[in-house]
């Protein structure tokens, strides 16, 4: 599926102070019967899988419901169990809200992000 897994260099970790700022909330289809929802910063970068298998980033302010899929996985699922749940929903407010910045040393990276208990 294009995935390499393996392990990064954090550079940095910076939290801002509470301001208004836009949220969007993310609801995808089930995973192993558990419903997923993602809320980040609307600049957040994404990891989508395109129509050609092929994997990129997308700001989650132009993720798409019904379109674009998202990767996750159950931590205790072989990896090749893993799955491309639909977005169904994008949802942006705007609210007060404090963020967390995690820089990678090498920038072509992503981090998975617990979700919920055990689904990445």
């Amino acid at each position: 599926d294009g995935l390499t897994f393996g392990s990064g260099v954090v550079r940095s970790i910076h939290v801002e102070k509470p301001r208004e700022q836009d949220i969007v909330q993310i609801t995808m289809s089930a995973v192993a019967g558990i419903s997923l929802q993602l809320d980040v910063t609307s600049s957040h970068g994404i990891l989508v899988i395109g129509s050609n298998s092929e994997w990129f980033s997308k700001d989650a302010d132009e993720l798409k419901s019904k379109q674009d899929r998202l990767f996750a996985m159950h931590r205790k699922a072989p990896l090749s169990e893993a799955s491309y749940p639909e977005v169904k929903a994008v949802v942006t407010t705007v609210m007060s809200s404090s963020v967390v910045q995690v820089e990678l040393e090498d920038p072509a990276l992503a981090m998975l992000v617990q979700l919920t208990e055990g689904i990445f």
